[in-house]
């Protein structure tokens, strides 16, 4: 994927992504948490609302992965800054 890629490709990217099984869950978590915290207002309903229907059909892979984060900082929370950040 390009750098000059805007917000909304990337979310239509993360939905394919999560389309596709093949694909690490992480890609489209990382896109869509990345473009979230940039600027929020990129999506429309219908986007959020496909995006929280995928997010919502693998919650084994959400759990894990959220469990994943948690020990991530955890781990990392004698770190300062970069405990912070996760």
């Amino acid at each position: 994927m390009s750098r000059s890629v805007g917000p909304a490709a990337c979310l239509s990217q993360a939905l394919a992504d999560l389309r596709d099984d093949t694909v690490p869950f992480d890609r489209a978590m990382l896109m869509v948490l990345g473009t979230a915290i940039g600027t929020p207002e990129v999506t429309d309903e219908r986007q959020r609302r496909d995006l929280a229907l995928r997010f919502a059909g693998r919650p084994d892979v959400l759990d894990a992965y959220i469990a994943r984060l948690r020990s991530y900082a955890d781990d990392a929370s004698g770190d300062g800054w970069f405990g912070a950040c996760l």
